[in-house]
């Protein structure tokens, strides 16, 4: 059963436009979080974390996990979430 109301059509085309839009941000946003990994300075970073936690994942998770955190956060700031751990928790529900 459809249920025609008033101008429902046009909600249909915004929310079909919203969802675009949103996903062309979060997208974007990934990006860039992509691109951060590749800058020489946080891959050196990355590198020598890795490098220093060898094959014990307590150390890769103390070590790596932090960076990768703090090179989300210096990214998502630019798309309105905060630069802390509420910021990252609610950039990354968005795709969950």
């Amino acid at each position: 059963m459809i249920i025609d109301y008033p101008g429902s059509y046009k909600n249909i085309y915004f929310i079909d436009f919203m969802s675009k839009w949103l996903l062309l941000f979060y997208v974007d946003a990934l990006t860039d979080i992509l691109d951060a990994f590749v800058i020489s300075e946080n891959a050196a970073k990355m590198r020598m974390a890795r490098e220093n936690a060898g094959n014990d994942m307590l150390k890769v998770m103390q070590t790596v996990f932090p960076i990768t955190v703090q090179i989300q956060m210096d990214v998502i700031k630019n798309y309105g979430f905060t630069a802390d751990g509420d910021g990252v928790y609610y950039f990354s529900c968005q795709f969950a």
